[in-house]
């Protein structure tokens, strides 16, 4: 199909890579965290994860651990930390020249780090 033309790859990565990332409990994982705070961050031009999962990690980690997670949903940040405004903006410069990080993340990041240092 689109995705496996050759039926080897999927994107740029092999299909048995993809197995075997889909045959992890990332949920097991995340339950593991021994009591770390978590940031988790969707950015809202991310075509390629979904804002649901990470949803799921800050309430897996909340669920162990009540309160040591933190959802945020980024503006004008994609899945690689790209400047987008729009997911579609972001698919169409995906991996092409000129794509700029996005450097409010670093604040967003600095400001919950702030919040946990009290």
């Amino acid at each position: 199909d689109e995705q496996s033309p050759d039926g080897k790859t999927l994107a740029p990565r092999s299909v048995k890579y993809m197995q075997e990332c889909n045959d992890k409990n990332y949920c097991d994982f995340w339950q593991k965290t021994g009591g770390a705070h978590v940031l988790a961050l969707f950015g809202a031009a991310d075509w390629i994860s979904l804002e649901d999962d990470q949803h799921q990690v800050a309430d897996i980690v909340n669920a162990t651990h009540a309160g040591f997670a933190t959802f945020m949903k980024v503006p004008a940040i994609d899945h690689i930390f790209n400047r987008n405004a729009t997911m579609a903006d972001s698919y169409a410069t995906f991996g092409k020249p000129g794509s700029e990080f996005n450097a409010d993340l670093v604040k967003v990041v600095r400001s919950w780090i702030d919040q946990m240092s009290g």
